[in-house]
């Protein structure tokens, strides 16, 4: 009896929290919300101008969470980003609550997954001030192959360099190529769930797009690459960062381009 009246104040306790973080009608959508197997399901949030799409049988619905329950990118800035890059958009979720939330804003969105950037280009299709790319972010522009995470969930999969050609393999990007490609100025918002990447992305290369960003939102992935968050740090240290912690993600923000 304690166990079923547990679990009911748990489920109470979880729907308010949806109805104090989304609104009784986008809360209740969510927390109801049982994507159809193999299917794509469309969802429209008061939060969101456009609808967007998710895959039943998928880690689609956990990324919806993170997104628009959990608000694992919504950071407060003491200015508007006019340029954001979105390395890791899976679908496009995070770059959908960047649009609105600064609609204003280009996004340049990067995900090199096949089947998650065919939803993204969906997904993103509607707003203007968006570009896309099928490709991973690296040091510097190269070959790389896509190896399934240990769930094999389309948003967990890890990269490596390659000189094959299969149908795992991608193309990336370096940064530096980035700014070039879309001639910026700066990076103002630059957000980082690359599933390990990271750690040869802070390798080297640095001087050439780092001094540049002012705001870095990253996941972390020791779990893939143990070097990965000591890589990071160490990047930093040359420059002013002031860091701290929101859910899984860091937030770095240079102090001398906050402005």
């Amino acid at each position: 009896m304690k166990k079923f009246f547990l679990k009911i104040l748990l489920t109470t306790t979880k729907l308010l929290n949806h109805f104090i973080q989304l609104g009784v009608k986008d809360g209740l959508k969510l927390f109801f919300l049982n994507p159809k197997k193999h299917k794509e399901n469309q969802i429209r949030l008061k939060r969101t101008k456009y609808p967007f799409f998710i895959r039943g049988d998928s880690s689609d619905k956990l990324v919806v969470d993170q997104v628009f329950y959990y608000k694992d990118y919504d950071i407060s800035l003491d200015f508007t980003p006019q340029t954001i890059i979105d390395c890791g958009a899976n679908i496009g979720l995070a770059s959908i609550f960047f649009k609105n939330k600064y609609p204003d804003s280009t996004v340049i969105a990067l995900e090199p997954e096949p089947e998650n950037f065919n939803l993204l280009m969906k997904n993103l299709s509607p707003y203007h001030g968006f570009y896309a790319e099928q490709k991973g972010v690296w040091s510097e522009s190269c070959t790389l192959e896509i190896i399934a995470g240990e769930d094999e969930l389309p948003w967990s999969f890890y990269v490596q360099p390659t000189t094959g050609n299969s149908h795992n393999t991608i193309e990336a990007i370096g940064m530096s190529d980035i700014i070039e490609k879309y001639k910026l100025e700066s990076i103002d918002l630059l957000k980082l769930d690359i599933e390990g990447a990271e750690e040869n992305l802070f390798e080297s290369n640095l001087d050439a797009w780092l001094p540049m960003v002012k705001v870095i939102i990253i996941e972390l992935h020791d779990r893939y690459r143990p070097l990965s968050s000591k890589t990071f740090f160490k990047a930093l240290t040359a420059y002013d960062f002031s860091i701290y912690f929101k859910g899984e993600n860091l937030i770095a923000t240079q102090i001398n381009k906050r402005c």
